[in-house]
């Protein structure tokens, strides 16, 4: 039973992946001919997709917004010491063992989108529900929060790799620096009013509703990114012979 689950699970992680699709190879020249080709595209997908996902990051805020939620439940310093820790080492903890398997992948958005929405994306749903669960149950509020929370930072950093070198394929090298600065900017200028926003919603609603309407908003937001994400035109690359000699060792450089 054991070995049947884990060829299912092989099976079911291949598919995700999209491990078994055929590949046409490409030199270098048609493969930058093709991000070229799909720039605007790419780059108005990709900036639509960082706009909403900045906004969506204002109002789950490890800051700001999360201490405060932490607060009307437990006044242990233990657990605002987690949240600390979970906001930096669940991004680039995991960062450490999937660089070497993503590496050897030829397609990086299969990882960031079917596997992505898995980890990183659908966890964002259980903090509105996390909210509503304090006038019940306080501790399994609590609880659920800090399940939320590390499923989506571990899962955010576990897919970053292949983000970024999804980004890399996707931009030539002479126009990435406009793509970030823009996004940066937008993303940034999205993050100031989502705060704004975040914090009406704070004062204007009872809690826990409030802090329920501003999870889901989180959510709604951090979806629709995923979405136009998912439209983003990717090249098809074969996998390096260097990325495949390393096998798992790539994580050591």
């Amino acid at each position: 039973m054991g070995l049947q689950l884990t060829g299912r699970s092989r099976q079911i992680m291949r598919l995700l992946l999209e491990i078994d699709k055929p590949i046409t190879p490409l030199s270098n020249e048609e493969l930058e001919a093709q991000a070229r080709q799909d720039y605007r595209w790419n780059f108005t997908m990709n900036l639509l997709d960082g706009a909403f996902f900045w906004f969506s990051l204002s109002f789950i805020s490890a800051t700001t917004i999360l201490p405060l939620f932490i607060s009307k439940l437990t006044t242990a310093p233990v657990w605002f010491a987690l949240l600390a820790v979970l906001s930096q080492a669940a991004w680039y903890l995991p960062q450490l063992f999937v660089a070497g398997p993503t590496e050897r992948l030829s397609r990086k958005k299969p990882v960031v989108i079917n596997i992505g929405f898995i980890t990183e994306r659908l966890p964002v749903w259980l903090l509105p529900v996390s909210a509503m669960l304090t006038v019940v149950n306080p501790v399994l509020a609590l609880i659920l929060f800090f399940v939320a929370y590390a499923w989506h930072g571990f899962g955010a950093g576990a897919i970053a790799p292949a983000w970024s070198d999804m980004i890399a394929r996707m931009f030539p090298v002479d126009r990435r620096g406009w793509f970030f600065g823009l996004s940066s900017f937008v993303g940034t200028g999205l993050g100031a009013f989502g705060a704004l926003v975040s914090g009406w919603m704070l004062i204007a609603f009872p809690y826990p509703q409030n802090f329920a309407y501003t999870f889901l908003v989180a959510a709604i937001s951090m979806t629709v990114s995923w979405a136009f994400l998912a439209f983003a035109r990717e090249p098809v690359q074969a996998v390096p012979k260097a990325a495949v000699q390393r096998g798992d060792q790539s994580w050591q450089k």
